[in-house]
């Protein structure tokens, strides 16, 4: 099979390389022509001979320019030394420099092997690999394309094959491409499978990403079929109390969660708990986020509902009308058993030393706060951010990044206002959205400062209700 079609290049360029080869033949053409044009010749009239004109004489021969010595053939010294030179510059990161260093490799491996060799496999994908990472992607995938053509004719059963392909899965899923990354990510597993076994674990480099572009192209049921394999696969190859096998079990149940099987998942998250206090001490660490996930079931099937129990999973958007929200009608009550599991995990981690058992427990007071919150007890939830505040160093406080989870504003449930839920029986055709927007400053301490409108299509009756709204929430 021969993947010569582009998936990336545009029509625009598709034209310019049309246009290129143009130009190239027609250089060609004329360089057939003679350098020096014969001189035109004049017709004389039919009863006049023409007159006959003495040869000229003939010019001293010069002698020949000496032919320019052919360049010599690289060596394969010069192929390893240009290979050393390109990995040193992109384990450096230098992808600029390594680019022509990856390009000058491969040439010589052209020269000293040819152009169709298995050999030029290993510089096409280390160049690809280089303009993958300079964001080249038209690029990048041209030389993956070579590399692919070259392996299917010369060695079909390379162990190279689904290596390549996965890189040029990894080339459409930076271009947004996904459909294209499932079939190159589908082919290097289902390759695998064949040669080394239908659960080997070779195939797990290549089996994560496929789930991954299954989930951004929306085909759920493809990538829970996946998952389970996932699953199937630390079964046959991993005692239940290893590390594998209960990371495979912590992945399952963060995939249930995500398919809002919530009940699914606390019992996986159980069981994951279960097999790391029997592989070492009752007081392991480790059980931290195993304790966090379980709560944090416990949490989301308060405030959304259960697929098991055939409620729908929340939309993009929870701010609309008919979201996830927390209705007025509903109880505010957690199970206990959720806030009980944080505060486990916290006297796990009273003895935790350096930077790890720093971050695990301002995690945990965070998702203790994010628990009272949701509770309704403020002041009580006001108090676990703060202390987990204070467990962020200076650099992580000035960061927006993921180093600082307390940056970024998150939404814990969304309370209808009563205005939304005084007619719950009404259509949406039937109600007319407004917009408020509102500005205020928060301090280091988490404090929020007056509230202003910025913006607003509604009336100021509205504006006057969604601040007070506001006010209540903050």
């Amino acid at each position: 099979m021969y993947l010569s079609t582009s998936r990336i290049r545009q029509a625009g360029s598709i034209a310019v390389l049309w246009l290129a080869g143009g130009v190239a033949q027609c250089l060609a053409i004329t360089a057939q022509s003679p350098s020096d044009p014969a001189a035109p010749v004049t017709q004389q009239p039919a009863d006049r001979a023409p007159a006959a004109t003495p040869a000229p004489p003939s010019p001293p021969a010069s002698p020949e320019p000496p032919a320019s010595p052919a360049e010599p053939a690289p060596t394969r010294e010069e192929q390893r030394s240009a290979y050393r030179d390109f990995r040193a510059a992109f384990d450096a990161k230098r992808y600029e420099v390594a680019r022509p260093l990856a390009e000058r490799a491969m040439k010589i491996t052209e020269q000293l092997d040819g152009r169709d060799a298995m050999a030029l496999v290993t510089p096409l994908n280390n160049l690809a690999q280089t303009l993958y990472a300079l964001k080249d992607y038209a690029a990048a995938e041209e030389q993956y394309l070579r590399s692919i053509r070259i392996i299917e004719t010369r060695d079909p059963g390379s162990s190279r094959l689904p290596h390549t392909l996965y890189g040029l899965g990894r080339v459409y899923v930076a271009a947004n491409q996904q459909e294209f990354a499932i079939v190159m990510f589908k082919r290097a597993v289902e390759i695998t499978r064949k040669s080394d076994g239908l659960f080997s674990t070779s195939q797990l480099p290549f089996l994560h990403p496929l789930i991954d572009a299954y989930e951004r192209a929306g085909h759920d049921a493809d990538a829970d079929r996946e998952e389970q394999y996932l699953l199937n696969i630390a079964q046959r190859n991993f005692p239940p109390t290893s590390p594998q096998f209960i990371a495979a079990m912590e992945r399952q149940a963060r995939w249930q969660e995500a398919q809002h099987q919530f009940t699914a998942a606390r019992h996986i998250w159980a069981q994951a708990i279960e097999l790391t206090r029997r592989a070492g001490d009752v007081r392991d660490i480790r059980q931290v986020n195993q304790l966090r996930g379980m709560a944090r079931c416990y949490r989301n099937e308060y405030l959304y509902g259960s697929a098991e129990s055939g409620a729908d999973a929340p939309d993009a958007d929870p701010f609309q009308l008919g979201g996830p929200t927390l209705g007025r009608s509903q109880p505010r009550r957690l199970d206990a058993d959720g806030q009980h599991l944080l505060d486990t995990a916290l006297n796990l981690l009273q003895n935790a030393q350096g930077p790890l058992g720093t971050k695990l427990r301002r995690d945990t007071l965070i998702d203790l706060g994010d628990w009272l919150w949701v509770g309704g007890d403020y002041k009580a939830a006001a108090v676990r951010y703060a202390t987990a505040w204070d467990l962020l160093t200076t650099r992580e406080r000035a960061s927006d990044g993921p180093d600082n989870p307390l940056a970024q504003p998150v939404l814990l449930y969304y309370e209808e206002p009563r205005a939304a839920v005084r007619n719950p029986k009404a259509k949406p055709e039937d109600l007319v959205q407004k917009f408020v927007e509102m500005e205020y400053p928060v301090n280091d301490r988490g404090r929020v400062g007056d509230i202003k409108v910025t913006n607003s299509d509604a009336s100021e009756a509205q504006q006057k209700s969604v601040m007070a709204a506001v006010h209540h929430a903050l």
